[in-house]
């Protein structure tokens, strides 16, 4: 046994004992075929699972501005080291119009994949686009025609009515 044997059987020996030990070898070798299998598809699952999580981070960091631009004169420069693959938090600068710039920082409070899915989503609505239909631009009262740009607080209260958690208190965001 201390030379490596799992097993042993000394002479003269039972036959009975025999068949008995013979059984028990042979269910330690479908347990160890099992567990292999088990495991072959345990490392399937995991690098299936690798894979799409890589790509979301990618994804995520697509959302983020480079790393440094210039927006009239303001001079723009940004590092983003995510504490694990998949974060809530996520930041964008912008141009409004001629004449506003806008910006913000958002935490999503957590890390992993529900809260990166929420700070992406969060992200997109804020996303100023080319049909002028994002939260910055608001109708002029003025001029129906035309369009001024959103208050925070108007911005902040509608992303409050629609992301809010009733259902759960603990996913949450803040923003600056």
């Amino acid at each position: 046994m201390e030379a490596g044997a799992d097993d042993f059987i000394g002479k003269p020996f039972d036959k009975e004992e025999l068949k008995v030990r013979i059984r028990a070898g042979e269910r330690i070798l479908q347990l160890e075929h099992y567990l292999e299998e088990r495991n072959n598809k345990l490392a399937e699952a995991y690098e299936i699972i690798r894979t799409d999580i890589d790509a979301a981070a990618k994804l995520q960091k697509s959302l983020l501005p480079g790393s440094s631009a210039m927006i009239f004169d303001l001079k723009f420069q940004s590092i983003f080291h995510p504490s694990s693959f998949l974060e809530g938090d996520i930041f964008n600068f912008f141009m409004l119009d001629e004449h506003h710039v806008g910006f913000y920082l958002l935490d999503v409070a957590g890390h992993g994949i529900p809260f990166a899915m929420l700070s992406f989503t969060i992200s997109k609505t804020l996303s100023p686009n080319l049909y002028n239909s994002s939260l910055w631009k608001q109708e002029n009262p003025d001029d129906p025609c035309t369009s001024q740009i959103g208050s925070p607080r108007l911005i902040i209260d509608e992303l409050n009515k629609l992301y809010q958690q009733k259902d759960d208190a603990m996913q949450y965001f803040t923003m600056v």
